[in-house]
């Protein structure tokens, strides 16, 4: 009964993991924006994908997404 609470307690577990799963998207920049999104980064302390996964939210919920 242990065993079985277990492994269904692990099943579970990977089952939420796999709902968090991070999905990559290459994104072609221009110099000067990328340069732009290096300095915003480097000025606010934050990493640059923080920021373009910001930017893509507000489009997102602007668009009604």
């Amino acid at each position: 009964m242990v065993r079985e609470d277990a492994r269904l307690a692990l099943k579970q577990l990977k089952r939420a993991k796999e709902r968090d799963a991070k999905f990559y998207v290459n994104v072609a920049l221009s110099y000067d924006m990328k340069n732009r999104l290096k300095q915003a980064a480097h000025d606010n302390d934050i990493n640059m994908t923080i920021i373009m996964q910001a930017a893509i939210e507000a489009y997102l919920v602007d668009n009604g997404y």
